[in-house]
Formats: structure tokens, C-alpha cells, sequence
């Protein structure tokens, strides 16, 4: 696997060609800017991308994610509101993420959103219990004595 920084200016070149992303540095470190806001940070070892909503989630749900500072990167204490490291670990997903991250970008200049990380969905609730055979039985029988005459709007 290749380091991250090849990784990085691959994805960088198709980012600036294909959705007119520009680079930049932010606090020293190469970056990927979309209308002058930062998106996405190269770290030693990964990468760190700005989401919110369930693409933050989802990116902080992958091994060895975590939040994330552009301004402190290499304290692990550290967090940025809407910051998230991915490592290399994980850069066949980069790309998807780099383009969740443009996205987000783009909506944060157009309203107002939440860097926090969402709260987890609520649970499922479970499916109600399948009929009993003998009510499934009494409901088909009622049926047939209808003579299967169901009022079905077209």
C-alpha cells in the first residue's frame, strides 16, 4: 500500500480536476480548500476530513478513526468541531469521504449546520408478531366469504 501522502496527491489531482477543489495549506499541512473553507487535511498517516451529520458518524465509526484538530494534529486529546482522522488503513474509502466532505462544505456556506457528532438513531422497533394460524386461517376465510371483494383505489 502506498503511503498517505501518494494517496493524498492522488486524490488531491482528481478532487481539483473533476470538482474544483483548489490546495492549500492549513496550519502548515497540505489541505484541500472548496470557496476558501478547508475540507480535508493531510496527516503523517491518513487523512482528516471535515463532515457533519452521519457522514461524521459513519467516518468515526471506522477502525482507528478519530476526531480530530488541524490546529493540534498530533495530540490525540485534541478535537475540532467537525474533524475527523481516517487512517491509511482505511484510504479505498478516502475518496467517498473526500466528496461527503466537499458536500458538507458546500452546505455549510449555504445554512447553518451541526458539527457535533449525531446522535445514534433511534432502535428499531421490533416488527410486530407474526400472525397465529389460526387468526392468518380466520382472516382468509373472511375473505373468501367476501369473494375477495377488496375496495382498491387506482
Amino acid at each position: 500500500m502506498a503511503n498517505a501522502r501518494t494517496q493524498y496527491d492522488a486524490l488531491a489531482e482528481s478532487l481539483v480536476r473533476e470538482h474544483g477543489a483548489r490546495l492549500g495549506t492549513l496550519y502548515g499541512r497540505a489541505c484541500l480548500v472548496l470557496d476558501d473553507e478547508p475540507f480535508l487535511q493531510l496527516s503523517n498517516t491518513g487523512l482528516a476530513f471535515r463532515l457533519h451529520g452521519h457522514p461524521l458518524a459513519d467516518a468515526l465509526a471506522l477502525p482507528g478513526a478519530r476526531r480530530y484538530d488541524p490546529f493540534e494534529p498530533a495530540n490525540l486529546q485534541a478535537a475540532r468541531a467537525g474533524w475527523v482522522y481516517v487512517p491509511a488503513a482505511h484510504h479505498a474509502q478516502w475518496e467517498r469521504l473526500a466528496i461527503e466532505s466537499m458536500r458538507c462544505a458546500q452546505a455549510a456556506r449555504h445554512q447553518q449546520v451541526s458539527w457535533a457528532v449525531p446522535n445514534a438513531p433511534p432502535p428499531q422497533v421490533d416488527a410486530p408478531a407474526a400472525s397465529e394460524p389460526k387468526t392468518l386461517a380466520e382472516r382468509a376465510a373472511a375473505a373468501m366469504d367476501k369473494g375477495f371483494d377488496f375496495d382498491i383505489e387506482r
